[in-house]
């Protein structure tokens, strides 16, 4: 099944820059060169990272199956997702290499006499997902509900579960500390409500099942990765000053080098005090051959120069807006209700994997005059 990206991508476009790579934590602010009409301000959108693959290393998930008649779901319990936003980036791009993402159903056991249904629930433990307001429901794709036959493999059970999850990415965003959730049927079981109320039609015959099994997903490389939910925090401390300046024309700029080939995948999103989302921008999966790179970019597309091109997509294909809205959401400003008594939360998340060792750096500032209001 072929699905579409969500409604805001297709008020994206896309601008050449490498950029929200390793978060923006720390989002400390420097000014000099004072005079009577404003500062000139540097922030640190990027502090110094190293890219060498054994920093903050990104772990396998393996989790124990076991689905019957009695027992019919299994989720991923206490694995810890926290790192797969970037890899999960990998998965759903649809354009280049293939994922760096392995998933597999190893030691399979299946006992049945009949076909079995699986249904696949996507969702984030803390009820984030980028791009989209809390509470908002995802749609499930036709592919994230599947019929295996007695003789079925764990491959093609792993198959059917990476198509579901892409497919689901590509229609709904990217969740944060994903997890999923897997119930199953024989031909006396009840469907999922979700899938339920999506009319799907059921398959099954097996009058018993046991399917067993230990699921498992994983980089095919070593991976550092990065997740930050408190960058804020450092912009609240800054905010009497930025408060008095207009720093909306801040340009990004940056550089960095790999003496290795490695891919590269994040991403960062704004929501409001009200937690409606303001913004977001995504490093979708890509490639970076051995090199140094330079960064520049400007409100204006035209003057971004750089030695490699990575794509990056900008909500409303606006550079500009993203440090508005991170400067907006840390002052407490809502949408819909100008009185909130609160501040909004910004996630930033990042990815990198190849093979070690491996050597690498990045950094990236936000930089330029501020005007005085």
């Amino acid at each position: 099944m072929t699905t579409q990206r969500p409604t805001q991508s297709g008020l994206m476009r896309r601008v050449p820059v490498l950029l929200l790579v390793a978060g923006l934590g720390a989002l400390l602010w420097s000014c000099d060169s004072a005079n009577e009409s404003g500062y000139d301000v540097e922030v640190p959108v990027i502090e110094e990272t190293n890219l060498d693959g054994q920093t903050k290393i990104l772990l396998p998930i393996s989790v124990p199956v076991s689905l019957s008649d009695s027992n019919p779901r299994y989720d991923l319990s206490f694995a810890d997702t926290t790192g797969y936003a970037g890899l999960l980036r990998t998965l759903a791009a649809e354009d280049g290499p293939p994922s760096e993402l392995i998933m597999s159903m190893d030691e399979l056991s299946f006992e049945t006499d009949g076909t079995v249904d699986f249904f696949v629930r996507v969702f984030s433990r803390i009820g984030r997902i980028s791009g989209r307001a809390v509470g908002y429901q995802p749609v499930n794709p036709a592919s994230c509900s599947f019929t295996l036959e007695p003789n079925s493999t764990g491959a093609d059970y792993a198959n059917n579960v990476s198509q579901c999850l892409g497919d689901w990415l590509r229609e709904n965003g990217i969740p944060y500390q994903f997890d999923m959730e897997v119930s199953s049927a024989g031909a006396a079981g009840s469907l999922p409500t979700a899938f339920a109320k999506s009319n799907f039609t059921k398959k099954a015959d097996a009058s018993f099942y046991l399917f067993t099994g230990v699921w498992n997903m994983r980089s095919e490389n070593p991976c550092d990765f990065g997740l930050d939910a408190e960058i804020l925090d450092a912009v609240i401390e800054g905010e009497d000053f930025f408060g008095l300046l207009n720093c909306g024309a801040l340009a990004l700029s940056g550089a960095g080098f790999t003496d290795s080939p490695i891919i590269i995948s994040g991403g960062a999103s704004i929501w409001d005090a009200c937690d409606n989302p303001l913004t977001y921008a995504e490093l979708p999966f890509s490639g970076l051959a051995p090199g140094n790179y330079f960064i520049r970019v400007a409100a204006d597309e035209n003057t971004v120069t750089t030695q490699q091109n990575i794509i990056i997509d900008f909500f409303n294909g606006d550079p500009a807006a993203f440090t508005e809205d991170l400067l907006s959401a840390a002052s407490g400003a809502c949408l819909n209700a100008p009185d909130v008594d609160g501040t909004g939360l910004a996630i930033v998340d990042w990815v990198h994997c190849g093979p070690i060792p491996r050597e690498g750096n990045i950094r990236v500032v936000a930089a330029g005059f501020c005007s005085a209001n």
